[in-house]
């Protein structure tokens, strides 16, 4: 590859992916804080749009605050990558690449265990977990 298509690539990668998320992601982070109730705005059906059951939608819908926040330390790590390399830089994406880590596995509690309640949205805290809604739904 050139080294004018190698720059287009890292701007393309880099800095334009990650400036998306990061916008993307505080953006997601604003509207959560500003409007809480907005997230349980209507767990009882998906909405139109939504392919999968009615216990996905829940789990999707619960993870929205902690999904803007990955997005927010996504888009961090993708800008950092494209920074010269250099020990902080690398220090910065390690710390950035073990908070991505935590994130998904909040995620995944979340969505699957409503688990742990400080990451869920108060009004949604009393659901239960999509594993919990699959096993009892499968013996009902």
């Amino acid at each position: 590859m050139s080294a004018t298509g190698e720059i287009i690539r890292r701007v393309i990668d880099h800095w334009l992916l990650g400036g998306v998320t990061l916008v993307g992601g505080l953006y997601g982070l604003v509207a959560i804080i500003r409007h809480p109730a907005g997230l349980a705005a209507d767990v009882t059906r998906p909405a139109g749009w939504w392919p999968f059951d009615l216990p996905s939608w829940r789990a999707l819908v619960r993870i929205a605050p902690v999904g803007a926040a990955e997005g927010v330390v996504w888009g961090a790590w993708f800008i950092a990558e494209g920074l010269p390399d250099s020990g902080p830089v690398d220090a910065v994406e390690a710390v950035l690449q073990v908070l991505m880590l935590a994130a998904l596995t909040a995620l995944l509690a979340v969505a699957l265990f409503n688990r742990p309640r400080i990451l869920v949205s108060p009004p949604l805290r009393a659901l239960p977990g999509a594993i919990e809604e699959w096993r009892s739904r499968d013996a009902g």
